[in-house]
């Protein structure tokens, strides 16, 4: 939710605590030339907790976020550097409805 400073929650099918390197990164499509990365995070940067990664979001933040199809990337590096997870997923950014509307008159 645009505005808001709710973690964005993460829950995988399988313990990542022991991951060496887990980078997250959401991003948005600016036509064919690739997309525009909104917020990155490494491993020092969210809480695991087995399956789960609470990713920190601040209000600046999220207020930059577009209405509409954000693209969420992760991936997970072993201590061998080996790929142990990657997947791309599209979550929905909502606008906030009290960024739609403004006092015109007092």
């Amino acid at each position: 939710l645009q505005g808001s400073n709710a973690p964005l929650i993460v829950k995988c099918d399988k313990d990542v605590s022991d991951l060496s390197k887990i980078v997250l990164s959401l991003w948005v499509q600016t036509g064919n030339k690739g997309g525009k990365l909104l917020k990155k995070w490494e491993k020092d940067d969210v809480q695991i907790n087995e399956n789960i990664i609470m990713c920190p979001l601040k209000e600046e933040e999220t207020a930059s976020f577009p209405d509409g199809s954000i693209t969420l990337s992760v991936k997970g590096l072993d201590t061998n550097n080996q790929v142990r997870m990657w997947d791309e997923i599209t979550v929905k950014s909502k606008a906030r409805l009290d960024s739609i509307f403004h006092i015109t008159e007092v």
